[in-house]
């Protein structure tokens, strides 16, 4: 019971500003400090279904499923996606959040983040190297966005729509 107010308490002081400006703390921010890994960004959804899978790759080459969501609907024109991974002793904890859906939570075993690449503004159907091993030569400062073939072992986002 102790960790779980002594998370509250940390998390509540650090979403209110302490900078000294008026910004409270971003989730990016926040999820640094709790030593997770986030990934934020938003779907324009133009009235379709959406699935949102996490595929674990290898060489270039999905090898299973790790975690999707419901497929899921709203009459917003854009929604809002969180994916978090946090590292415990028992593995990868992943999480998949879009407002207005169930959230998608699976513990997967530990699966090294060496790199990460941030995902684009703006989601549109198609595969998101989240990030794994992958070679730095196969990314460059201009161009962030990795391509799955390049992906030695990670994770994948795979964005569709529902048939």
């Amino acid at each position: 019971m102790k960790p779980i107010l002594l998370a509250l308490v940390l998390i509540s002081a650090l979403a209110f500003p302490l900078r000294g400006s008026d910004d409270p703390l971003s989730a990016q921010e926040l999820a640094h400090h709790l030593g997770a890994t986030s990934w934020i960004s938003k779907m324009k959804l133009q009235g379709n279904d959406w699935v949102l899978q996490i595929l674990h790759v290898v060489n270039g080459k999905a090898v299973n499923h790790v975690l999707g969501s419901p497929a899921f609907a709203t009459d917003r024109e854009f929604t809002r996606v969180v994916i978090l991974a946090s590292q415990t002793s028992a593995g990868t904890q992943l999480s998949i959040e879009i407002p207005g859906a169930p959230a998608a939570r699976r513990r997967i075993a530990d699966l090294p983040l060496k790199v990460t690449i941030p995902l684009p503004p703006t989601l549109s159907e198609g595969d998101y190297v989240l990030g794994g091993e992958i070679p730095l030569e196969a990314i460059s400062k201009d161009q962030p966005a990795a391509n799955v073939k390049d992906l030695q072992n990670g994770l994948v986002l795979r964005v569709t729509k529902r048939p």
